[in-house]
């Protein structure tokens, strides 16, 4: 029967070509895991944040103002149309220069947030580790950028945790935070410049569904593939509830979620027959 199949397809003016592609062993999935959290007794809870004001309050002349006004509802209607976050961080970025030392337009200093308009994750960088062939350690570095609302519709892009000290604060949180549950550990920390989290799981290769043998292990193509998606979030102004004791901060609590899968297999080689597509 191999024999007839390939004739024909000799006939048929295919040729044989080798394709090499990752064959899944086993998974684990992670699903509504915490990415960004705290933690209180053996429990995980939203991460408090303070947002400082949006300027101070400074006589600025009516054409400096005009200016920040129409970037600022240029950066309102980007937001309004969903348009990606490369193009969001790069018209906050336009903003910015414009607004130089004189932050937003008079109409929005020292006032709190009315609601965060958007959060999205930025993943930087994932990476897999076997330990000692029992464990797969997970890492995932990332940001989060939220958009916030001031009255009068100025926004501003506040991104965690690149613009610590500068926009906002962490309210009661002691880094690295650190959870255990049903075998998984998982650690929340910063970065050394305190640019990005990083995020790392630890799961037991037994909990896996599939199975790795022990030999699989020698097996120099074996690799793990980091899957992260459904991102979610649920925040809350608390406003009055700040530990920074300006008045003019908002406290907002935060919790965001995603669903964790990891494929772990090695490296095999098909054969089929076909015609290539040109590049």
């Amino acid at each position: 029967m191999g024999d007839l199949s390939k004739e024909g397809n000799i006939d048929l003016g295919f040729e044989k070509m080798e394709i090499c592609c990752l064959r899944i062993l086993a998974e684990k999935v992670i699903e509504n895991t915490a990415i960004l959290f705290n933690i209180a007794g053996d429990r995980e809870i939203p991460i408090d944040i303070c947002i400082k004001p949006c300027g101070d309050p400074v006589d600025i002349e009516k054409d400096a103002a005009e200016l920040i006004a129409g970037e600022s509802r240029k950066l309102g209607e980007l937001i309004e149309n969903n348009e990606s976050t490369d193009v969001l961080i790069k018209a906050n970025e336009e903003l910015s220069k414009n607004i130089c030392s004189l932050k937003l337009i008079e109409k929005c200093c020292n006032k709190e947030i009315q609601y965060i308009d958007n959060i999205r994750v930025v993943c930087l960088e994932t990476c897999e580790e076997f330990i000692c062939n029992h464990k797969v350690k997970l890492t995932l570095k990332f940001k989060i950028l939220l958009i916030v609302k001031f009255p009068d519709c100025c926004f501003e892009l506040i991104m965690l945790p690149e613009d610590l000290g500068k926009k906002f604060y962490f309210n009661n949180v002691t880094f690295p935070i650190t959870h255990c549950e049903d075998e998984i550990k998982k650690t929340l920390a910063l970065d050394s410049c305190k640019e990005f989290f990083i995020l790392t799981i630890e799961v037991p290769v037994k909990s896996f569904e599939g199975t790795l043998p022990p030999n699989v292990f020698d097996d120099p193509t074996l690799k793990s593939k980091l899957i992260i998606k459904n991102f979610k979030h649920d925040f809350d102004i608390l406003k009055d509830d700040c530990s920074c004791n300006t008045g003019s901060n908002t406290n907002i609590s935060l919790f965001s979620t995603a669903d964790i899968i990891d494929k772990v297999g090695v490296n095999q080689i098909l054969w089929v027959y076909g015609k290539p597509a040109d590049c």
